[in-house]
């Protein structure tokens, strides 16, 4: 509406005044051509004035005539132009409209000048504005790998007087990469020689990259699909004919290829119940897919598996099609039951437990299940254990709540408590484990009043069989001594009695009584012998520089005496500042040096042996090794190791620790560790 009354305006202001201008114009030549014919007319011929003014009239009229017809043809063909101009205008608008919103430019370029002609959308394209319009300059705008392409097409296309249509790509002058698409012509001489060629160009960036996408998405359909774990087909929606199956379905079901392709589901036999897939493929036809259905396929060895069928309706080279899947289930089918048969045993084994058995959600704190023992021993009904937690059942919950948190599995000893209040011990061992999603925690309750009872009085036995233990080594110390005064005293006094009794007999005897004399001597002998061993075996009982010199006299002189009878080098490192000691721990050390030694002479085969004895950090410290053939540790744990189980039980009476190591060929240490008041 808008460009009508455009039109008519432009012709009523301009193109009419114009029209009537000439035809005014024409008039007055006219007129005067006639009225200066007929002027000079009648000055030659002098004829009737009558038709002289006829033939002026009459040649007036004619002008006016003349100038009107003049008039309306100018009229039509200024109204006939207007018409054609504001259609031309019309659809060069719609033209750019349309390049415009398809992103479309138009260009022409003149052989003969070298010049190119852009429309606007082409500068868009390009992405430039300023730019010498020649066809040099937008070559170099072009790709390198495709411009050899570019212009073979175009020398073709001019040789053959054909269009041409070509794809490329071009580099911004920002640097991003573009692709159009170009098609054209051109126009030719009389000759056959192109003078312009002319094309419309076309911004595809976006086209190419949907179709790489594209490209790529179905390589990766196919990839998929051909290196997917599971079975899958495609066949057609209606028959269920097969165009397409994985290597998986092949193998699982023993099939050959050439045996599937080309042939329908009921063709080839492997579905048990084909009415299932019927049933299927009508729920995807409504639905568009179908998930996680069972059904049964037969192999070709005629046995037959469980599997999950899922499909999906897609559509190729407009038909529909059917995209199935579908997942052999039939291991995990008898796994979930032989998960229910244990779940089954699990439950009578839960039940039957003597010890209680409790599980706790660890998420809620509350127990989920407990068995019938627990019941018993809590007095608690199943609905109330339901609604308690740990805590509840605890005498310590501040400990048990520690034990919770830290994710102990085994507790020796806790404190409980039961309904009617009552406090008792427990041990607890469990283990932590997901079920359904859900972090849970099993724990199997032992009542151990009974034991605790009991080991409450093995160690009051074993402390009185200690307290026993220690007595009779202090009393048999005590007799030691007594037996050793003894025999040094009565014994010792009665040889040396018989000893001057023999000497005075020999002083009496006759000069000539050799033999006699001879005899005496050798009882003399036998008496100093026999006072000798007395004072041995006095030693031995008790030593007597046990008492008198104390603990560090004792051993020396204990070793020096082991020296002389064993032939072994002895090296000896004594602290003489440790005296004085309480009785108990000089005898027990002193025993268990004269023990150790003797093993040492039994049973190292040494050459050399070292003992140490010195206070260190508040203990007496002993040491004794030898470099012999290293005692064993099944020696040491021995039942019949006598005399290593006395130097245990000596060392535990004092307080003690007393340990035995040996290597095979390196020898012994024996290492005794004694508490001792230092008086600090």
């Amino acid at each position: 509406m808008k460009t009508k009354m455009h039109i008519k305006k432009t012709f009523t202001q301009n193109d009419r005044r114009q029209a009537l201008k000439i035809a005014l114009i024409y008039t007055t030549v006219g007129l005067t051509w006639v009225l200066s014919s007929n002027f000079v007319e009648n000055r030659l011929t002098k004829t009737i004035k009558a038709v002289m003014y006829f033939e002026t009239f009459e040649d007036t009229i004619f002008v006016f005539s003349s100038a009107m017809l003049l008039y309306l043809l100018l009229v039509y063909q200024f109204r006939r132009n207007t018409i054609v101009e504001a259609n031309l205008i019309k659809s060069e608008t719609r033209l750019s409209l349309a390049l415009t919103a398809t992103r479309m430019g138009v260009w022409e370029w003149n052989l003969q000048s070298n010049d190119v002609f852009w429309s606007p959308e082409c500068y868009d394209i390009i992405g430039i504005r300023e730019f010498n319009e020649t066809f040099t300059a937008f070559s170099e705008l072009i790709h390198p790998d495709d411009s050899a392409y570019i212009t073979a097409t175009m020398e073709k296309a001019l040789e053959q007087q054909a269009n041409f249509s070509t794809e490329f790509r071009i580099i911004r002058p920002d640097g991003e990469l573009c692709w159009l698409s170009n098609h054209g012509g051109a126009t030719y001489n009389a000759d056959g020689k192109p003078l312009t060629i002319f094309g419309t160009v076309r911004d595809i960036t976006k086209q190419k990259c949907s179709e790489e996408i594209l490209r790529n998405s179905k390589e990766q359909f196919v990839k998929a699909f051909n290196q997917c774990p599971f079975m899958m087909t495609i066949s057609t929606l209606e028959e269920g004919r097969y165009i397409e199956i994985n290597e998986p379905f092949l193998k699982t079901l023993g099939l050959r290829r050439e045996e599937v392709i080309g042939f329908t589901y009921r063709e080839t036999n492997i579905y048990v119940n084909p009415g299932q897939r019927d049933l299927f493929v009508q729920n995807a036809r409504n639905l568009g897919f179908i998930k996680d259905h069972e059904i049964n396929l037969r192999k070709r060895d005629g046995n037959t598996i469980m599997c999950l069928f899922s499909a999906q309706v897609i559509e190729l080279q407009q038909k529909l099609f059917l995209l199935t899947t579908m997942i052999d289930v039939t291991d995990r089918k008898k796994a979930e039951e032989a998960l229910k048969n244990s779940e089954e045993r699990y439950r009578r084994l839960f039940e039957v437990e003597s010890d209680p058995v409790l599980m706790v959600d660890l998420r809620t704190g509350l127990f989920t299940e407990v068995n019938t023992s627990a019941r018993k021993m809590y007095g608690y009904t199943n609905e109330e254990f339901l609604q308690l937690s740990p805590i509840n059942l605890s005498a310590e919950p501040d400990k048990t709540e520690k034990f919770i948190e830290r994710g102990k599995t085994s507790v020796p000893l806790r404190w409980h408590l039961k309904k009617d209040g009552t406090v008792f011990p427990v041990e607890i061992a469990g283990s932590y484990f997901e079920y359904q999603n859900r972090k849970m925690h099993v724990a199997v309750i032992r009542d151990i009043t009974e034991r605790i009872r009991n080991e409450k009085h093995l160690v009051e036995l074993n402390q009185k069989l200690r307290a026993l233990s220690e007595h009779l080594q202090t009393v048999q110390e005590r007799e030691r001594m007594a037996m050793a005064r003894d025999i040094h005293d009565e014994i010792g006094q009665y040889l040396t009695v018989l000893k001057l009794d023999l000497e005075w007999i020999e002083l009496r005897l006759h000069t000539d009584g050799s033999d006699l004399s001879e005899r005496v001597n050798e009882m003399r002998a036998s008496i100093d012998q026999m006072t000798v061993s007395v004072q041995q075996l006095a030693a031995n009982l008790r030593p007597p520089l046990l008492d008198s010199l104390g603990l560090t006299a004792a051993i020396e002189w204990h070793i020096d005496e082991f020296r002389k009878r064993s032939g072994l080098e002895c090296y000896v490192m004594l602290n003489e500042d440790i005296d004085p000691l309480d009785q108990q721990v000089s005898t027990a050390v002193m025993r268990i040096v004269q023990e150790g030694l003797t093993n040492i002479a039994r049973h190292a085969r040494a050459t050399e042996i070292s003992v140490s004895l010195c206070i260190r950090e508040g203990n007496l410290i002993l040491e004794i090794s030898d470099n012999g053939c290293g005692i064993a540790p099944e020696q040491i744990n021995s039942s019949k190791a006598y005399g290593l189980m006395g130097m245990q039980e000596r060392a535990r009476n004092c307080n003690g620790e007393l340990t035995i190591n040996g290597r095979p060929d390196y020898g012994t240490i024996l290492s005794l560790a004694i508490p001792i008041d230092t008086g600090d």
